[in-house]
């Protein structure tokens, strides 16, 4: 009787085997890619990867911001020219490419030259103001067409300005009177009393100027000029402004500093 139960535990116990050796493996058909494992039939994912089997990437770029036009590639900002730095935020040289004609450039932006605008500095600017300092006149001649200017010395000389055409009266500038400019002034002719003079809006404004001879009884008028304006390209910057009679072949300076 104990031979027979013995027998029968240990035919019990080889059943038991046999059933658990036969059980299913779970993971036997589960592939997990990019690291991960399978427990009990399910993969555990690694490195941000997702999805049953592992196999969808992690977003790289979720949460990477490129500014200045910069693109995200695998987590990693790509700046457009000029620009550098993990977010493309940082300006390599803000003057690269930035061409200031007349000025020089500060921070990508043209600073330009006193009488100069434009973003590239490239446009002339007209003075709003004008401030003569002196007045000079050169090669005055000694005769009046090879007779005296004055029946006994040399005449005294004066110089005007007026606004639009010349005339007696309503002077912008009036200089002092040099006497006998061809016995005691040989030379150049220099006016710096009643001077400075600012002329204002020189821009919108037409001038004449004239060389006067003081007369006891009428000045005679020895040169005119006709209206001209200070805002002529030729006298853009320029400090000693010419203006030229070809009759007699005199020549005025004006010495002028400009406000803008």
């Amino acid at each position: 009787m104990k031979l027979i139960l013995r027998k029968s535990a240990l035919l019990i116990a080889l059943i038991l085997l046999v059933l658990s050796s036969c059980q299913r493996d779970t993971c036997r058909d589960t592939i997990c890619l990019n690291g991960g494992a399978c427990i009990d039939g399910t993969c555990v994912c690694a490195n941000g990867y997702t999805g049953p089997a592992c196999n969808i990437a992690p977003d790289l770029c979720a949460g990477v911001t490129c500014d200045n036009g910069g693109d995200c590639v695998d987590g990693v900002c790509s700046c457009p020219e000029g620009w550098t730095g993990p977010n493309c935020d940082i300006l390599l040289n803000p003057c690269a490419g930035v061409d200031c004609v007349n000025g020089n450039c500060i921070n990508g932006d043209c600073n330009c030259s006193e009488g100069w605008t434009g973003s590239d500095c490239s446009t002339m600017q007209h003075a709003k103001n004008m401030i003569i300092t002196k007045v000079e006149i050169y090669d005055f001649p000694s005769t009046n067409n090879g007779a005296p200017w004055d029946a006994n010395d040399g005449p005294d000389i004066y110089f005007a300005m007026n606004e639009g055409n010349f005339g007696a009266d309503d002077y912008l500038l009036l200089t002092d009177v040099q006497n006998d400019v061809n016995i005691n002034n040989p030379g150049i002719l220099v006016y710096t009393n009643n001077l400075p003079v600012i002329l204002n809006d020189v821009s919108e404004r037409l001038f004449s100027i004239g060389i006067m001879e003081n007369d006891n009884s009428d000045d005679d008028i020895m040169f005119t000029s006709s209206p001209f304006t200070f805002a002529h390209p030729n006298y853009h910057l320029q400090n000693i402004l010419e203006v030229k009679n070809q009759d007699y072949d005199i020549e005025v300076r004006l010495h002028v500093q400009w406000q803008y």
